[in-house]
């Protein structure tokens, strides 16, 4: 055999097995994770590095924060390995993140006024193992571009703006917000005593499979208060002796509302 025909006949053999390496190349980049980097928290933990450790994590919200960039998700202990693993944080949990926690397991952050730059997600291990507590203190998160908070609690949140506050819990000026599985208790403001949503650049709200109670806004919307929402669905949500002291003792929809379930 000639080296020419040895050629010929190698480039034959390859070209199927090229093929399929690029078909799965294409296929892996297709299915490739949509976030960044995964972050760690837990108070046990030291702040130092940048929180990618999950054997050594961040002890705070805070200074884990201050190394998140846009899409990263954020997973605050107790930690869930199914949504570690890769699996929607929206989906079935575990036992710890359905709710069923033990005094070993559950997790208190005593921290407030956590201002989210990028669009990241905030993933618990379920809303009566990881509570944020802000003890009167403050906004609990600001929220810049939106984000996504997931299997959690956020109670005693305070808006402590001088006037016009909004949000006791959240604050939300842009992007899309998509809270689930979470709690939303005895949180204050005078607009939204839970979320308080600012009209500018909204993209959308979507709120399902949540919890608020005895949350408290002065004027308007106990627990949620949007002026001028385009897109906001709440789903198979509970309100449960939210106030106000003039409208939407549950919710303050401007425009567009689509509750469900």
């Amino acid at each position: 055999m000639t080296p020419f025909t040895h050629y010929r006949s190698c480039k034959r053999l390859d070209q199927p097995a090229l093929l399929v390496a690029a078909v799965g190349l294409i296929g892996l980049l297709v299915q490739a994770p949509a976030w960044a980097t995964d972050r760690f928290v837990d108070p046990g933990g030291i702040d130092t590095g940048t929180c990618i450790d999950q054997a050594n994590p961040c002890a705070t919200i805070e200074f884990t924060l201050m190394h998140t960039t846009t899409d990263d998700r954020v997973f605050l202990a107790p930690f869930d390995e199914y949504a570690i693993a890769g699996s929607s944080a929206l989906s079935p949990h575990p036992p710890t993140a359905r709710g069923v926690c033990t005094a070993a397991n559950k997790r208190t952050y005593l921290e407030h006024s956590l201002t989210l730059i990028h669009d990241i997600e905030i993933i618990g291990g379920g809303r009566a193992c990881t509570v944020i507590d802000a003890h009167n203190g403050g906004t609990i998160f600001w929220l810049i571009n939106g984000a996504s908070i997931s299997a959690i609690t956020l109670a005693n949140g305070l808006a402590t703006t001088a006037s016009y506050s909004r949000g006791g819990a959240i604050i939300h000026y842009r992007g899309q917000l998509t809270v689930s599985n979470a709690t939303f208790e005895n949180n204050r403001a005078d607009f939204g005593g839970a979320i308080g949503i600012d009209d500018d650049g909204i993209d959308g709200v979507t709120i399902f499979s949540s919890i608020f109670r005895d949350n408290t806004a002065n004027t308007g919307g106990g627990a949620i208060y949007c002026e001028q929402c385009v897109n906001m669905k709440i789903t198979t949500s509970t309100f449960m002796r939210n106030k106000t002291g003039w409208v939407g003792g549950a919710v303050y929809a401007g425009k567009a509302l689509r509750p469900s379930g």
